[in-house]
């Protein structure tokens, strides 16, 4: 009975071990890089509002946008490289840079939108 237990002791703690090797591996890979590389389109007007097509890397269900100096924007998750904001009517005229963030990390695209 002995030399049956000891082979799957060794088995046991060999699979363990591997399991903990993997989660740490893992755990240790950087999240993707959060970035934006686009807004479309880069004008809208005032009154109208608009919907918003950003581009960039990173995103996930739980990303949000947002005007810096203005406020969070209705975001949908399209993809991890795609996103769509809206805009609402009543914005006031400027131009905004535009950031996107989950957790806490964030990213910023300078000057990405004119309001007019």
């Amino acid at each position: 009975m002995r030399k049956t237990v000891l082979p799957l002791t060794v088995a046991l703690v060999t699979i363990l071990a591997t399991i903990l090797l993997l989660t740490t591996i893992a755990a240790a890979r950087p999240l993707s890089q959060l970035g934006i590389t686009s807004v479309e389109p880069d004008t809208l007007v005032s009154e109208n509002g608009g919907t918003l097509s950003i581009y960039g890397t990173g995103f996930t269900s739980a990303t949000v946008a947002r005007l810096v100096g203005y406020g969070l924007l209705d975001t949908t998750y399209v993809n991890s490289t795609a996103l769509l904001a809206t805009v609402p009517p009543g914005v006031p005229s400027g131009t905004y840079d535009l950031q996107v963030s989950q957790d806490t990390i964030s990213a910023t695209l300078p000057s990405a939108l004119t309001i007019a």
